[in-house]
């Protein structure tokens, strides 16, 4: 009676000098997981705190909501508190990002307070106020020494990130790695050998935890669940270092990954994340090519779309779940009338018209006012907008070539930019050249050299940074293309450039 009653105090004070502005709404059966002196984990440091790699803050903690809705949660204050409301769950999953390259998945019991500490190396550490046996299993990554490589990372995770693929490369390609970067270095051979080591102990760890009853089936066969991810997951990672182009062994691999696919575990964030690492696969497949799109150089999303939906082995919610994504993926990258395409496709598979709503919403119709935020000025100074050259072209449809004198990708397109303009020289197109974050002097010198003194008009934007416009189109990279019809209203915000036979076929569409 009296450890109850302390145990009842401790809880209080707990809740007391907790500072989360939600604690009020506390009720009985929540869980509770409360942060103490949450750290930076968006930089990778080394030992004497020098920053060696970032990235733009993203979600802290992660989980599913009782929905199966993402929610993302950043803990912001030196005490903060996450309440995650009751639901049928007995286990909810919880995603902690760590020092930037690096995550850990927990599987937290329903109703349980938890409190999360950080140790010198910003590593967390949860501790169960109800249970001793929780505290241990909740921690059970930490008791694996050949988990780890470099920064005390997880050595999947760090020998997949983008800065020891950077130390990998120049090591191989140059062997001039500093002392510094040399003890950050570990050879992928040794990385991949002591992480099987990690998953055999592991298994043997669990089993002997579930045959003395120290843990239920549920969380056994959630912990054999997260290893079969592994090593699925460290198995195709050396196949993309050693023999990617093998096809055979690619479709081994999918057909491994999707004997996984399980639509029972989409309130697991660590099974979405293993889902996107099958798609990832799906991506490398021989008929996936390399494409010139709106959004740049990318994979042909269509493609990895049209496999993905005919695949009959995958379950209907998992599929839905990646093609949510792909469609996402051809709405910003694609032409509109691949937008329409696939998002009839999309509805035929899934019957999901609310994502169709939710994506399109975002889609903000421009306006004249959006137009005339342009400002232009021509070669011979004249200043004007956007709309004033729909406004002077109206009976024409308008193609328009974003570009810079200093962008190679762009600068490479104008031979065929040339050749189309030829083409359809006697055809009502006006085609129009606006250079954007260009100079003077190199933006002129750039138009005679490319030959843009026939057929076309040039204007540079004068608000390449300010530009609501180019904001709403979500114009980040050039060269971008934008069709209008002979009314001046956009037709194509995406559309192809003037390489290959696309844009004959866009265009001959509309002119005819």
């Amino acid at each position: 009676m009296k450890q109850k009653f302390y145990f009842i105090i401790t809880l209080l004070a707990l809740f007391a000098f907790t500072s989360c502005n939600r604690e009020n709404t506390k009720q009985q059966g929540d869980t509770i997981i409360i942060f103490k002196n949450p750290v930076d984990q968006n930089k990778l440091t080394d030992n004497n705190g020098k920053t060696i790699t970032e990235i733009k803050k993203k979600e802290y903690i992660s989980y599913t909501d009782s929905s199966n809705i993402n929610i993302d949660y950043f803990p912001v204050k030196d005490t903060d508190t996450l309440i995650i409301g009751r639901d049928s769950r007995k286990y909810i999953e919880i995603k902690h990002n760590y020092r930037c390259i690096d995550h850990i998945y927990y599987l937290i019991k329903r109703g349980d307070t938890v409190v999360v500490s950080y140790d010198t190396l910003s590593y967390p550490t949860l501790t169960s106020k109800t249970s001793n046996k929780l505290t241990y299993l909740y921690n059970i990554n930490k008791t694996f020494p050949d988990r780890t490589s470099c920064f005390n990372t997880d050595a999947l995770n760090y020998i997949s990130s983008v800065y020891y693929m950077m130390l990998s490369w120049r090591n191989e390609k140059y062997g001039n790695l500093t002392d510094e970067e040399e003890s950050h270095y570990v050879s992928f051979t040794d990385a991949i050998d002591s992480y099987r080591k990690y998953i055999n102990s592991f298994a043997t760890a669990i089993i002997s935890l579930k045959n003395t009853e120290q843990m239920d089936s549920e969380y056994y066969n959630y912990l054999k669940k997260q290893l079969r991810y592994k090593e699925l997951k460290l198995n195709y990672k050396v196949f993309a270092e050693t023999d990617r182009k093998n096809s055979t062994k690619r479709d081994s691999f999918l057909t491994a990954y999707r004997k996984e696919l399980n639509d029972n575990q989409l309130s697991f964030i660590s099974y979405k994340d293993f889902v996107n690492s099958y798609s990832v696969i799906e991506s490398g497949r021989d008929n996936v090519k390399i494409v010139k799109a709106g959004c740049g150089i990318c994979r042909d999303f269509r493609t990895i779309f049209d496999n993905i939906s005919s695949e009959e082995s995958i379950p209907p919610k998992t599929k839905q779940f990646l093609l949510t994504r792909y469609l996402k993926d051809i709405y910003d990258c694609f032409s509109d009338v691949d937008a329409n395409d696939y998002t009839g496709k999309y509805l035929s598979v899934t019957n999901d018209t609310t994502y169709i709503a939710k994506l399109q919403s975002k889609d903000t119709p421009l306006s004249d006012t959006d137009y005339s935020g342009l400002h232009l000025e021509s070669l011979n100074g004249e200043k004007l907008t956007l709309k004033d050259i729909l406004n002077n072209n109206r009976g024409k449809v308008v193609y328009i070539d974003f570009w810079a004198s200093w962008c190679k990708p762009c600068r490479n397109a104008m031979p065929f930019a040339k050749k189309l303009r030829e083409t359809y020289k006697n055809r009502d197109i006006a085609f129009i050249y606006l250079a954007l974050g260009d100079k003077d002097k190199p933006w002129r010198d750039a138009i005679n050299k490319e030959d843009l003194n026939d057929g076309c008009q040039n204007y540079i934007v004068t608000n390449s940074k300010n530009s609501k416009l180019l904001k709403k189109l979500n114009v980040k990279t050039i060269p971008r293309y934008l069709i209008f019809d002979k009314t001046g209203k956009l037709y194509n915000k995406k559309a192809p450039g003037p390489e290959g036979d696309l844009i004959k076929t866009e265009l001959d569409k509309i002119l005819s």
